[in-house]
């Protein structure tokens, strides 16, 4: 689950914390919002989705704060969409519940 997601573009949010206006989901998973949060759920591997934001976007500033209870996440910047599995290419911000996984 992603918590708190908030990407300031030259001071304008891209997240309102009320709705995916501006997002889309590319791939299978659930994503909703609910008092400010952004929840990504998925529950078999083959409905892995990332949520992506419609526009592009030059120079940002994110500030993140996750919460995972198990599987795999993360935070994709500079990416663009493929065809088929991996959905994207681009760097990640990886976030895992497991304490051996890092990098970017």
């Amino acid at each position: 689950m992603l918590t708190a997601l908030l990407l300031l573009v030259t001071g304008d949010a891209l997240f309102d914390g009320k709705s995916l206006d501006g997002w889309e989901v590319v791939g299978g998973g659930k994503w909703t919002v609910s008092q400010g949060v952004l929840k990504g759920e998925c529950t078999k591997a083959d409905e892995q989705g990332v949520l992506m934001y419609k526009a592009p976007v030059k120079d940002f500033e994110a500030r993140l704060q996750f919460r995972i209870s198990s599987g795999n996440s993360g935070f994709y910047f500079r990416a663009e969409r493929v065809v088929g599995q991996p959905l994207v290419n681009g760097f990640q911000a990886e976030v895992d519940a497991i304490e051996d996984v890092g990098g970017i």
